[in-house]
Order: structure tokens, then sequence, then C-alpha cells
């Protein structure tokens, strides 16, 4: 009898933009992982712009192209407090 790996059906993930999940600086594979997938595996990753969040205030940012605080991503304010982890003045979120 030949014994082959059980078929695992391939699941898809969202990961969102959030404070826990965001980080402001350069990738390292040092990181701790926020999701861990098995091949096959799908991801929908949300993805946040920078505009608005290296100001430190999205809120004046977007309300002068006349959106909302309302409508801004729910985390946005949040995630412009996060310092620069590595490098001085780097404006990168990942």
């Amino acid at each position: 009898m030949l014994l082959t790996p059980a078929q695992v059906a391939a699941a898809t993930y969202n990961l969102p933009s959030t404070p826990q999940t965001v980080h402001r600086s350069v990738l390292s594979p040092d990181f701790v992982p926020v999701l861990k997938i098995r091949s096959d595996d799908t991801v929908v990753i949300d993805t946040v712009s920078h505009g608005g969040l290296t100001t430190g205030d999205p809120v004046t940012f977007f309300a002068a192209d006349g959106i909302a605080e309302k409508d801004m991503l729910k985390d946005a304010a949040t995630i412009a407090k996060i310092p620069p982890a590595l490098r001085e003045g780097n404006s990168h979120f990942c």
C-alpha cells in the first residue's frame, strides 16, 4: 500500500493594515511574521498609502482634499504615530 500525504485545501487569508500589522521602516527577516501560510494559500493584503501618515496628521492632510475623518482608514491616525524603527527620516510603511 502506497501512502501519500493528505491533501490540504488551500486557504485564503486577509491581512489588514492595522497598527499591529504595519511598521515604519525597512523589511527585515528578523521581524516576527504577522501571518504564516502554506504553499498554495492566497493572501489578500490591504495596503495603506503613506500619504498623510508621514506628516503625523492624516486628518488635516486628507481634509485638504475634502476627505472627512469618518471616511479615512480607521487606524490611519494610530498608524501615523508609529515611529521609524531603523532609520531616521525613513517614511516607508511596510
